[in-house]
């Protein structure tokens, strides 16, 4: 019974994904182009010369504002493990981020299709957790860069 739980709690995820990408408007093309703090959404008021010169090259610039960036040596002096954290949000507001949609959407297809074969095979090895493992974490992980890489629309 846990098991069936178990995978289907992924199918609850997805409208959670959907609901908060029709109700929040993308930042990431401003934070990997350094226009806005990757913490605090905040503008770091860039020239419109430096913006297309930024527009004009494909490379990460994601950047913090200088309050974020003291708040982040004050607290890693604290609590050295809070750098991981901010290396963790730039991370998801990166291009590499984006690419590992599909490692996960690659390894759940690989281990449903050899689960199917080995049933066919009459080997049953139960690969459901490992794929339903992968697909919650994929959806935990897709809402979590929703939360990050958004901000709330407004109402205009």
């Amino acid at each position: 019974m846990f098991l069936i739980i178990f995978s289907l709690f992924p199918l609850l995820l997805i409208p959670i994904t959907m609901i908060l990408t029709a109700k929040r408007k993308s930042l990431s093309w401003e934070i990997k182009k350094g226009k806005i703090c990757y913490n605090c959404k905040d503008n770091l008021n860039l020239s419109d010369k430096d913006l297309m010169s930024r527009i004009m090259v494909d490379t990460d610039r994601s950047k913090l504002c200088t309050s974020c960036s003291r708040d982040m040596k004050i607290n890693s002096i604290r609590n050295p493990l809070i750098s991981l954290k901010y290396k963790f949000q730039k991370y998801l507001a990166s291009k590499k981020s984006d690419n590992l949609i599909w490692y996960f959407s690659i390894a759940a297809f690989f281990f449903i299709v050899l689960d199917i074969l080995l049933v066919f095979f009459g080997i049953k090895l139960h690969l459901s957790w490992t794929y339903s493992s992968i697909n919650i974490i994929f959806w935990s992980l897709s809402i979590y860069k929703i939360l990050y890489t958004t901000t709330k629309k407004t109402s205009e």
